[in-house]
């Protein structure tokens, strides 16, 4: 086991992550991962190591790092304006970075969520077959990276060639978003023209917006349905509030609840949600279940990813 850097300034959220617990809501114990699975998937493809390799993601930014032994790691996601020894880092690419190097990250320049791969694997505890822990939970043993905090791998692996994702395959986190969306068995509970409302308005990306889900405001989807009865909740349920504001629930979200539901968007679109920050506008367009999953199996099989 290697020390591998030290964490020295903390400003926004470093945690580790892969890609979730693994049969664990039914416990009351939400899915956690990483945000953005495709970029959490690129880093190490870069690095071609075990697809679900955990990792860090680093939100909104203001985080350096010593590094105290020579290491390969890769940058997806977000811009945030990384530096190594005070240069210019690009993203969506591997680096042969030594010891003594400082990396660091400044603030979103498009994006909000980087993904920090480290060619081999952390020495991190485990819960529900995962390395995600989400401090709100408070479980025991809940681990946490600090200021001063030490990073340790086993089997690093050695340096080598750079490798970079080609341009075409790096989303642009600042352009208009459309989600897609699967109805759902709830949609006919809702007026007709509020799904009409619902499609056909540009709604703002809110501050409180988290890892739990993504809160929208725009033209009111308006319904008179009661609280139904608490059921379990999916990954990118849009649940709709006696407000009439959407709520997108992504990685972290509740295991349960009972806000009536439009839909569920797709896992694509919930990477490229987690990446908007407040004030992003997006918009909402429906997608059939055959063409949803279609699209995700070709990206996992694109990724070479068996699932």
């Amino acid at each position: 086991m290697t020390q591998v850097c030290r964490l020295t300034r903390a400003g926004g959220v470093v945690q580790v992550q892969d890609l979730g617990r693994k049969q664990s809501m039914h416990h009351g114990i939400t899915e956690s991962g990483a945000a953005d699975r495709q970029a959490f998937l690129w880093a190490n493809r870069l690095l071609q190591q075990q697809h679900d390799t955990a990792m860090l993601e680093i939100t909104v930014g203001d985080v350096a790092f010593d590094i105290l032994h020579d290491v390969r790691i890769a940058l997806t996601g977000a811009d945030l304006n990384a530096t190594l020894n005070g240069s210019p880092m690009d993203g969506w690419q591997s680096y042969n970075l030594r010891c003594g190097d400082t990396l660091a990250f400044g603030f979103p320049r498009s994006g909000l969520r980087a993904y920090l791969a480290f060619a081999g694997a952390l020495d991190w505890p485990q819960i529900y077959d995962s390395y995600s822990w989400v401090d709100k939970e408070a479980l025991p043993g809940t681990p946490v990276l600090k200021p001063g905090g030490v990073l340790r791998l086993y089997q690093i692996q050695p340096h080598a060639f750079q490798t970079a994702v080609p341009t075409r395959f790096v989303p642009d986190y600042n352009e208009p978003l459309t989600l897609d969306l699967l109805l759902g068995y709830q949609a006919h509970l809702f007026p007709t023209e509020s799904i009409a409302t619902f499609f056909k308005t540009e709604f703002e990306v809110q501050p409180a917006s988290s890892r739990m889900g993504y809160q929208l405001a725009g033209a009111k989807v308006a319904h008179e349905i009661e609280q139904l009865y608490s059921e379990g909740i999916a990954y990118g349920a849009v649940q709709v509030p006696p407000d009439g504001n959407p709520v997108v629930l992504l990685n972290d979200r509740q295991t349960m609840g009972g806000y009536p539901k439009l839909g569920c968007i797709s896992q694509r679109s919930g990477a490229a949600l987690s990446q908007r920050l407040p004030g992003a506008k997006v918009r909402f367009r429906g997608q059939g279940y055959d063409e949803m999953v279609r699209e995700w199996d070709q990206m996992m099989s694109f990724l070479e990813v068996e699932y």
